[in-house]
């Protein structure tokens, strides 16, 4: 039964010069601004709108079966960014292309057949899961809003998911509640109901921050297993770099709302550029004591998104910064086969 519901899986593909057309998604210069509520003495005095910056002038593309790891700091705008990719927000400007069709355009038939098609599994296992329904209402509700099969055929799709999400045997878990549940099982659970549709691309959401250590790594080799199972194409997004070093073959690292590197995984994070980056890395703890090395801890706080610095918005917390890191904001240019970077010293 299994096999009859599922397809299989391409090769992953790298992302090369001149394949950008043949990309499952491409982001074009995607920007999300939020204003900031101002009180009524500032309106009357026509105050200049001041606005959040969260995505700010954001460009990649993604092939089919490749997994993208979104690494920064908490407030760089990764969560932001993977919503607009699934339209859970609608973008200030820019466009994200999907199979190269705007998706802002979408509407009626097309827009449902998006969102069976692009799905996302969210941080917290303990607030994704409605408490009042069960696994399997809970697995069976996209099935009956896309109205794929009947009751007979959603039950079994249900146990068909539950199953590719290690959650065996399925008949135990079918009539249980969330909080019946421990965090690993509910964020299974979660998967599964992401899968159940066979979409093509999936935005994970920090998926195993909140989850123990001991059961972060059978997560992570879930995604793996069920990326090549289903074909399915990923944005991993964490802080964490040891876990987008084990499961993503391409890395962006992003920094108030800019990617300032992105490339193949083994040259991001074996061979870093960014001082940001590098710094990133150099926190990562490595479990050998018998390892000596430097740390790059970054000094002072992620500067406000509301008022940035003047060019490089890295510059104020930099080592490496120049005179006109300060004036000028660098572009993201190419620096080798496939890997581009936003930094004045390349």
């Amino acid at each position: 039964m299994v096999g009859e519901l599922l397809h299989e899986n391409p090769e992953s593909q790298m992302m090369h010069d001149g394949e950008h057309d043949r990309a499952l998604l491409c982001v074009d210069d995607l920007k999300k601004h939020y204003p900031v509520a101002r009180g009524a003495r500032a309106a009357l005095r026509s105050a200049e709108r001041k606005y959040v910056k969260a995505v700010d002038g954001v460009g990649f593309s993604i092939m089919s079966g490749d997994i993208l790891g979104l690494a920064g700091e908490s407030g760089s705008g990764k969560s932001t960014l993977g919503e607009l990719l699934v339209r859970l927000q609608k973008p200030t400007a820019g466009r994200v292309l999907v199979d190269g069709t705007d998706i802002a355009k979408l509407k009626g038939p097309a827009l449902k057949r998006f969102r069976a098609n692009m799905q996302m599994i969210f941080q917290d296992p303990y607030a994704t899961l409605n408490p009042r329904f069960t696994v399997e209402r809970t697995l069976m509700e996209p099935l009956t809003i896309h109205k794929v099969d009947d009751m007979r055929g959603r039950v079994e799709r249900a146990r068909v998911a539950l199953e590719m999400a290690e959650l065996r045997p399925a008949d135990k878990y079918l009539p249980a509640y969330p909080h019946q549940l421990s965090g690993g099982q509910r964020q299974r659970v979660a998967i599964a109901r992401a899968i159940i549709l066979q979409p093509k691309f999936i935005v994970a959401d920090e998926p195993v921050s909140m989850l123990d250590v001991s059961v972060r790594s059978g997560v992570l080799n879930l995604l793996a297993d069920i990326r090549h199972q289903l074909g399915l194409t990923l944005l991993f997004i964490s802080h964490d770099l040891s876990t987008i070093r084990y499961l993503c073959n391409k890395t962006a690292v992003l920094y108030l709302g800019r990617i300032v590197e992105i490339g193949r995984t083994d040259r991001v994070l074996g061979d870093p550029i960014h001082p940001y980056t590098k710094a990133l890395l150099a926190a990562v703890p490595i479990p050998d004591p018998s390892v000596a090395r430097t740390r790059l801890d970054i000094p002072g706080e992620i500067p406000d998104p509301i008022d940035l610095p003047p060019g490089c918005r890295f510059w104020p917390r930099c080592r490496e910064q120049m005179q006109i890191c300060r004036e000028q904001e660098p572009d993201l240019r190419v620096v080798e086969d496939g890997r581009m970077t936003a930094c004045h010293r390349v």
